[in-house]
């Protein structure tokens, strides 16, 4: 085990280490120090010693909000808006939307956002120290800065495809665990339920649920309604209201 460092007092970028804070667990099971800071703004953030020393974690996110401002007003680049109704339409450069609160409409204007094709979450891009770093909507909307996401996400309620709605109606703050309960179907999924999988040789449905990085067997079941409405119940059971709901629909047009 490494010598144990204490940080308390010491000043990385704008953040002033107060005191330790809990450990956090890794699904593995092992532990990681984290500290407690204060940023020169005055908010109050928690982060791991790694990420302080090696300069990934500069300030609450206050800089980053800072430096993306500038350089998008330097490149003049900005998003069109349509404010007219109930709730904020923002277009990117590809003519693709995406929601947000009009209450937030100061908070986002001088960024300027776009769908990212691979993963469908709407993020600003910039460079910082050679680096290309990149804070996402939903995130700046909530609150959570983009170094803490390995303790606090924000997690979309409707599920990957309403990435694009970043409407506080739609998020809700969650830890690692409780976000990646609320996923949808694998591409290599053939039943179309996660968790249920056609066994052939036994001609049965098997179904299964992983919870806390442990795999629980459901049973196996002839029909398939049967299966399904076990995962189902075991979802309710061990994820709550982070179940993913396989029936909802966007309120909105997409």
């Amino acid at each position: 085990m490494g010598k144990f460092e204490d940080l308390t007092g010491r000043t990385f970028g704008e953040l002033t280490v107060i005191s330790r804070a809990p450990n956090y667990i890794l699904p593995c099971g092992k532990s990681q120090v984290m500290w407690d800071c204060v940023c020169s703004c005055g908010k109050h953030i928690v982060t791991r010693a790694l990420q302080l020393k090696n300069g990934e974690s500069q300030s609450c996110g206050h800089l980053q909000r800072e430096i993306v401002s500038r350089i998008m007003k330097e490149k003049k680049s900005y998003n069109t808006y349509d404010l007219s109704g109930e709730y904020g339409v923002g277009y990117d450069n590809n003519k693709k939307s995406f929601y947000f609160d009009l209450e937030d409409y100061d908070l986002i204007k001088n960024y300027y956002w776009a769908i990212n094709s691979s993963d469908g979450y709407v993020e600003t891009r910039f460079l910082e120290q050679n680096n290309n770093k990149r804070i996402k909507l939903h995130r700046l909307i909530m609150g959570v800065a983009d170094e803490d996401w390995r303790t606090v996400q924000v997690d979309h309620i409707h599920g990957k495809e309403s990435r694009f709605d970043n409407r506080k109606a739609n998020l809700r703050i969650a830890t690692i665990s409780q976000n990646g309960m609320n996923v949808g179907v694998r591409q290599n999924n053939t039943s179309g339920v996660t968790g249920v999988t056609w066994q052939k040789n036994r001609g049965k449905w098997r179904v299964r649920i992983r919870v806390n990085q442990k795999e629980i067997y459901l049973g196996e079941f002839k029909d398939f309604e049967d299966a399904v409405n076990a995962r189902k119940e075991a979802e309710e059971k061990y994820f709550g209201e982070f179940a993913y709901d396989y029936s909802q629909q966007m309120e909105v047009d997409v």
